[in-house]
């Protein structure tokens, strides 16, 4: 196709390239026109993903910080714990000691006691029995003369 309405063929081969390139250019911008919306429109979306990804990210390490500040909290409390248990394990450690020790103590009054008990009695048995046999004695000797006297008695009656 030549156009034949340009007389000067310099013109003409522009008016020819122009008419031919026309529906071609406007064709590669519309294209290029919805290329660079649907790219305008996947940036918009990932600028959307990324901001909702920062925002997650954000909500990620918030729940971390807090995780991590449970953690810390949990883990100082065991230790308190920790810390009372064995504070009361010796507590009850030490309260055993002086309990064996009260315990060993009275035994060892008690045992005293005991012997001086024992040696009271035995003294006092002692005693007892000395004066039984004081008393036995006297008895003895008050039946013998008893005795000495009723045979006295009856020899001098028989003698008579």
């Amino acid at each position: 196709m030549v156009d034949t309405r340009v007389a000067n063929p310099a013109v003409r081969k522009n008016s020819l390239k122009s008419s031919l390139t026309k529906p071609f250019k406007s064709r590669k911008v519309g294209l290029l026109k919805q290329n660079v919306a649907a790219l305008q429109d996947k940036l918009k979306k990932t600028e959307d993903e990324l901001a909702k990804g920062r925002n997650d990210v954000t909500v990620i390490r918030k729940e971390i910080k807090d995780l991590q500040s449970t953690y810390d909290d949990m883990k100082i409390q065991h230790a308190t714990n920790i810390d009372d248990l064995m504070e009361k394990l010796i507590e009850a450690q030490m309260a055993r000691a002086q309990e064996k020790k009260r315990s060993e103590e009275k035994i060892e009054v008690l045992k005293a006691e005991y012997e001086e008990m024992m040696m009271t009695i035995e003294m006092e048995g002692e005693y007892k029995l000395e004066e039984l046999r004081k008393e036995l004695t006297e008895q003895m000797e008050a039946f013998q003369t008893s005795c000495m006297k009723q045979r006295d008695e009856i020899v001098a009656v028989r003698d008579k």
